[in-house]
């Protein structure tokens, strides 16, 4: 397991680059075929593990990541949060995802969490929901401007043991996000917010 964690901080810190953006700006990533073999060799599956690319105007600003947790429609708590700032290259690798780990000796089943920010990583584990749930992944479509200090949401894990299927929907506004929340019986999202190195701003 760290081994797999490694491989993947590897890869997202070589996923660097440079950017002549003005204002804080985040993507969705489509790794290339190299990238995928590379990550081929961690023991996460792709289809569970989702990338985004955060383009800085000035590499010392600072870039904070939460997966927060929702059950039938309320926001129940803040599971986690990443932050990191003073980064080598204005283009930075974030990524999301979670897979069923065994823990204690393979005597009990866990789901893993885990967040990685251009190779510093956080992770954690909740109990796995009953057999039977319906699960699925929702994420930004395209590129978006991050105003300073706001927070957004890229991505949402998706479970419902009380439906044959979800009802994900579009992250693209608002509205979409407060219906995806209200419909769905566990949502985590996924949500980054940058906060300017200059105070002053």
């Amino acid at each position: 397991m760290k081994k797999g964690f490694f491989l993947l901080s590897i890869l997202l810190i070589l996923l660097g680059g440079c950017t002549n953006h003005t204002h804080p700006f985040v993507k969705p990533y489509k790794l290339t075929k190299q990238e995928a073999q590379i990550l081929n060799l961690t023991p996460i599956q792709q289809g569970n593990i989702y990338i985004y690319e955060a383009t800085l105007p000035n590499k010392q600003d600072e870039i904070r990541t939460t997966i927060e947790y929702y059950k039938d429609g309320a926001k129940v708590k803040e599971i986690g949060g990443l932050s990191s700032s003073h980064f080598e290259k204005e283009k930075i690798k974030l990524s999301f995802g979670q897979q069923i780990f065994q823990y204690e000796n393979g005597t009990r089943e866990v789901q893993q969490w885990f967040m990685n920010i251009s190779g510093g990583s956080y992770k954690f584990f909740e109990d796995i929901f009953p057999e039977g749930n319906v699960s699925t992944y929702t994420s930004i479509r395209e590129g978006k401007t991050i105003k300073y200090n706001e927070k957004i949401i890229l991505g949402a894990w998706i479970f419902n043991t009380n439906k044959i299927e979800g009802s994900a929907t579009s992250l693209e506004d608002d509205r979409s996000i407060q219906r995806l929340i209200k419909e769905n019986e566990h949502v985590y999202t996924y949500c980054i917010e940058v906060k300017n190195s200059d105070v002053t701003k």
